[in-house]
């Protein structure tokens, strides 16, 4: 057995120091108590004049939030803001949220392309010119092709250099056991591995592994977390694959757990060019808590995060439509391909 420590006595004088004042921390009333016990008949009165300087910023603290705005007059503010657009039919509208939808466990007030712009959001700049993928595990042969391909995806779909780092290794804690094996927690890899090797010129370094993650208490897991203004995220690939839940897997597998890890690998990046879920259309930007919801989710962004990320990137939306489409059709992505096509009709109908 180890040997129990001695709890330390909160009242006694600190070892080679004066003894404090008990009734007050602060040593100049130690030597003028007078300033502070001008009615001996009130001993703690300076206690009570220090809780009530504190109570309102305590009791704001504590309180609950007043006057939230309930979900059917945010949902009905989104959709006014999403007519403003005047989109085609290639973007349709989100379904309102009931159940385990996102929007309808999580509180989000919705971020318009005015207010991402006023966010002064994260860029690339001349000294932070590139998103750097950072692989965090061990990964297989077919795994490895799986994250060049990601590299890939990310270069075109946010038009900017992207390089791929060589694996590091898993963080020997903060996981908890589960019967599919080790669940991570998110903050074990951002906070103790990415936030400590954030290179100097990336202006994202997203890390991406095989292992499941989970963001803390309450929460079974998630597909990936990303920060606003850290530059950082963590996308886990383990629930893509089919046999994470014990089935047996499709004949389409590979296509099936691309797509996934495409979605979500590219929905993290732009949380991290400070992007807040999209609460407007059906866009890759949207929540998700689940993975048919996820499953749901479009690939493209709609016209609001769109405009947001061109705003920001100021390239040339025809060419990464056709940059997009290129990967999608080398990759065998079929529904995805002909949707740019009908996006670039609308874009450039002058080359058709």
């Amino acid at each position: 057995m180890g040997r129990m420590g001695k709890r330390e006595d909160r009242t006694s004088p600190r070892p080679g120091g004066r003894e404090r004042n008990r009734l007050f921390p602060f040593p100049l009333f130690s030597h003028f108590p007078h300033l502070l016990f001008p009615f001996p008949c009130f001993p703690h009165f300076p206690h009570l004049l220090f809780l009530c300087a504190l109570f309102p910023l305590l009791s704001s603290l504590i309180q609950p939030a007043q006057g939230a705005e309930p979900l059917k007059d945010r949902w009905e503010r989104w959709q006014a803001y999403a007519k403003k657009q005047k989109a085609s039919d290639l973007f349709p509208p989100l379904k309102y949220p009931t159940g385990s939808d996102w929007l309808a466990r999580h509180h989000e007030s919705g971020q318009t392309y005015e207010r991402y712009v006023r966010s002064r959001p994260t860029k690339l700049t001349k000294k932070r010119n590139r998103i750097i993928v950072q692989p965090v595990g061990t990964f297989t042969p077919d795994q490895t092709k799986l994250l060049e391909a990601l590299r890939e995806h990310l270069a075109v779909y946010y038009q900017c250099k992207v390089d791929l780092f060589k694996p590091v290794a898993l963080p020997k804690k903060g996981f908890r056991k589960r019967s599919t094996g080790p669940q991570y927690l998110t903050k074990s890899i951002t906070d103790g591995i990415l936030g400590p090797k954030l290179p100097k010129d990336a202006a994202v370094y997203m890390g991406v592994t095989v292992a499941d993650i989970y963001p803390g208490e309450g929460w079974n897991f998630v597909f990936g977390q990303a920060y606003l203004r850290r530059r950082i995220g963590i996308q886990s690939l383990a629930r893509y694959y089919p046999s994470f839940y014990g089935d047996e897997p499709p004949d389409d597998k590979a296509t099936i757990v691309l797509r996934r890890a495409l979605k979500t690998m590219s929905h993290e990046v732009g949380h991290t060019f400070s992007m807040q879920h999209c609460t407007y259309f059906q866009c890759n930007i949207n929540g998700s808590n689940s993975l048919p919801e996820s499953d749901r989710r479009h690939i493209h962004l709609c016209p609001v995060c769109l405009k947001k990320l061109s705003w920001n990137r100021k390239f040339d939306v025809a060419k990464r439509y056709r940059d997009l489409g290129a990967f999608y059709k080398k990759h065998g992505l079929t529904p995805e391909v002909e949707w740019i096509e009908k996006r670039l009709k609308e874009v450039q109908p002058d080359d058709e």
